[in-house]
């Protein structure tokens, strides 16, 4: 038995790879002060390499899991007659732009919903919770759009698994978003990578900026430049 991604024929893998990366940004090319609320959530360290460094388009690993989230937009989103809606937000007094593009509204002007694949979804069955970053992507979409209501919907491609918010406090939700946009816009400004790790050890270990991210913080502890 052949086990992955990569026991696949040659013509899907690089069918895998063309999907998922030619709808990709090259973010080393984004001005720094324009800035993805997808790139606030993550750990704010990769969000730094991404930009310095730009995506590892070779990877079928993170190809595949590109793909998933591809395929399942293009069949679900156009279903609603509000899809793929643009979310801008300008922080108060600073060139900050934050933006992104939620999935869908259904019912039409109540609920904001964000679609987001999974490798499983047995920890949120587990924990009866979403996973913050995507709770806090999927309210700024509402509240851009003036919705107090939001949903994620998660699929492994076995469960799926839905959590609805509503009148949750946006207003502390935005004040961390917009003070994450600018710790990292300070780094891309500075050239130096955002101190500390900010993301579980499994998320570190899978990381494609994991080396480089390790020496610059080593560094960055011993006070040396970066």
């Amino acid at each position: 038995m052949i086990r992955g991604v990569d026991c696949l024929p040659e013509p899907i893998k690089e069918e895998i790879k063309r999907a998922a990366y030619e709808e990709l940004e090259d973010l080393t090319k984004r001005p720094i002060n324009q800035l993805f609320i997808t790139e606030l959530s993550w750990c704010l360290r990769k969000a730094f390499f991404r930009r310095k460094l730009g995506e590892n388009r070779d990877s079928l690993k993170t190809a595949w899991n590109f793909y998933k989230g591809i395929m399942l937009d293009r069949k679900w989103c156009p279903l609603f007659k509000q899809n793929q809606k643009r979310a801008t937000y300008q922080i108060p007094q600073t060139d900050i732009v934050i933006s992104g593009k939620l999935d869908f509204i259904y019912p039409d002007y109540e609920r904001v919903y964000e679609l987001k694949t999974i490798k499983n979804c047995y920890y949120l069955l587990k924990d009866e919770a979403p996973k913050e970053e995507h709770k806090m992507q999927v309210l700024f979409y509402a509240y851009c759009n003036g919705f107090s209501k939001a949903s994620l919907i998660y699929t492994d491609y076995s469960e799926v698994v839905r959590f609805d918010f509503e009148k949750e406090d946006i207003g502390s939700i935005l004040k961390v978003i917009e003070a994450r946009a600018e710790l990292l816009y300070q780094a891309l400004l500075m050239n130096v990578p955002p101190e500390g790790k900010q993301s579980s050890d499994w998320e570190c270990s899978e990381c494609e900026y994991r080396e480089a991210c390790e020496v610059k913080y080593v560094k960055s502890e011993q006070g040396s430049s970066v």
